[in-house]
């Protein structure tokens, strides 16, 4: 296997709040992994029409490495997506006094479980 590949599935694993794409982020910010994750993405997305439109991105990686990548970059997404679906169900939601607009911000939460 490549090593840049085993480096980067290594680097999912260790790290993967850096290729999560469900975090909250008040703008869009291009992630440093990008580059590979953009490329491995339409890559698996256009396989099939490699003979079609000429030579794929990543063309001196074989496809089970490339899609050994896509596989753990969307294991990644699975897990991203779980833990912002908890923090939804979970988060308190803020609501204001509407008598007093100095007052300290009340919590309630927004989770109905058991109802």
């Amino acid at each position: 296997m490549n090593q840049g590949v085993e480096m980067l599935l290594a680097r999912m694993e260790s790290h993967p709040e850096e290729f999560d794409y469900f975090t909250d982020r008040k703008k869009i910010v291009m992630s440093r992994w990008d580059w590979v994750v953009q490329s491995v993405c339409r890559r698996v997305a256009h396989k099939h029409k490699a003979s079609e439109q000429g030579p794929l991105d990543l063309p001196f990686l074989p496809n089970d490495e490339v899609d050994a990548l896509y596989n753990k970059f969307m294991s990644v997404q699975g897990h991203a997506f779980t833990k912002k679906v908890m923090h939804e169900l979970l988060v308190a939601d803020q609501v204001q006094d509407p008598d007093d607009p100095f007052a300290t911000q009340r919590f309630t939460t927004s989770a109905r479980f058991g109802r």
